[in-house]
Formats: structure tokens, sequence, C-alpha cells
């Protein structure tokens, strides 16, 4: 069941090439989108049910309760100390700030679907957090990196974190979706999150540049298409939950990644 998981709920992917020298940051930027699993405070300002804004969440982190969903850090902390990047602010909380190193679009209750979550209140499904990431990218780095090869650059050798799926499982499996079975279930949220995908491989490669008063399509012509391998997610039977919807999900994710 975990490696089932980790196809559909944790599919993490690097575009990044690596100069790994002592004390330098490993890449530019952070982007996370997800749900409770990196959220870190996107839901406190949110009309929703689902927030960790309160003891004793926080209880091991040294600014409290953040709106993590942890005790202490979350994965994407960690990814960001092991980068040498500060911690992603939460996109909502950011108010007129910008930021260089990274933004967390991560929303709790969320998921692939735009109606899973419904039930606790507002929050950011994929496709929201995909639109609020091309917003990022058109009005606000498009501003602070006012050259459109080192903003490609930038894009190139940013890091993406996608973590989301499972509020998706558990909305069917407790049984508020009785329209689909498994397989046909998992090959609609797998569309989905292809679509997305897409979408935000095009923000990566393409965006508006404001010279002037004139606004200019530019595409970063450098930018490699994301990777993705499930086979070896597979190769224990024994070990494996429902492999037929995982072979099917994870089919249709390496068909999306041939971008």
């Amino acid at each position: 069941m975990e490696q089932v998981m980790m196809i559909f709920v944790s599919l993490v992917f690097f575009d990044l090439v690596v100069s790994a020298i002592c004390g330098n940051t490993l890449a530019p930027a952070l982007y996370l989108f997800g749900d409770s699993s990196i959220d870190n405070g996107n839901n406190n300002l949110l009309p929703t049910l689902a927030r960790a804004n309160f003891f004793p969440y926080g209880i091991d982190f040294p600014r409290g309760s953040t709106g993590r969903f942890t005790n202490g850090k979350t994965i994407a902390d960690f990814i960001a100390e092991y980068l040498g990047l500060p911690y992603p602010p939460p996109y909502i909380s950011m108010g007129s700030s910008r930021s260089l190193t990274g933004i967390n679009y991560a929303s709790a209750s969320c998921g692939i679907l735009p109606e899973t979550g419904a039930n606790f209140g507002r929050c950011l499904n994929l496709r929201d957090q995909v639109n609020l990431f091309e917003n990022t990218v058109e009005k606000d780095l498009a501003e602070m990196i006012n050259n459109s090869t080192e903003l490609c650059e930038h894009l190139s050798k940013s890091i993406y974190v996608f973590i989301i799926g499972t509020n998706d499982y558990l909305s069917k499996y407790l049984g508020t979706d009785k329209t689909y079975q498994s397989i046909s279930f998992a090959d609609l949220l797998i569309a989905t999150l292809s679509d997305q995908f897409k979408v935000h491989y095009s923000s990566t490669i393409n965006f508006t540049e404001n010279d002037n008063n004139i606004s200019t399509q530019r595409t970063c012509q450098h930018v490699s298409s994301p990777r993705f391998d499930g086979k070896k997610l597979l190769k224990s039977e024994k070990t494996c939950f429902n492999c037929d919807v995982a072979r099917t999900g994870t089919g249709r994710v390496e068909v999306a990644f041939q971008i």
C-alpha cells in the first residue's frame, strides 16, 4: 500500500543541475504544491475547519504552531534545509511580499479533484495552486528577474515538489463518492493530475515579458521536461496493494510526462 501511495500521493520530481559547492544553495528556489503533508500556513487565512495553527501542533517547532500539520517540521522543511534555502512562505500569508527563493502553495484537505475537501470549507485545490504559480511567474518573478534568460535559468533550476492525492482517496473510500470503481477512479485522478502537470510545465517555459509597456511572449528553450519513473515502485508483487490500479496510474503519469 505504501508503494501505491508513493505513486499517487507523493509525486516528487527534480529538474536540477547540481553543482554541490559547500556553503552554496543547490537550487535557486523551492516551489511546493500539495495538501496537509506540506501545508505550512495557507489554511490559516481560509474559512475552513482544516487548520493546524493551535496547540499542540508545533510543540517541537521553533516558532510554535504555524499551520503545519505536525509537531515539528514537514518533509518540505527538510528538503529546503538540504537545498540550503529558507522555508518557502505560505502564499496566502505573503500579502504584497514577494520571494525569489520559493513559495508554498499547499493547502490542507484539498486534492487533485476540485471538489475534494469542500466539506471542510475553502481550500486551494491543485488547479488553484497551479494557477497561483502561473501568477507568480507572470507578475512577480518576471518583474524581480527583469531578464528573460535569467528567468528561464531560475525556472529551469528550481525544485518543484508535488505531494497530493491522499484526500481524494479518503473521500472515495469513506463513502462520499459512489460513482467510480477503483481503476476508473485512479484513471480520473491521473488524468486530472496529468492535465495540471502540463499546465504547470507550460508555466515554467512560457511567460510574458513587459518592456516599455509592450508585452512579449517568451519561451524558455532549455527547460527540460519533468521525469517520473514509477516502474521501480512496482517491483514486489507481495507488497503491492491493488497493483492493477497502480499500473494504470503509473502508465498514465509516464505518458503525461512525455511533453
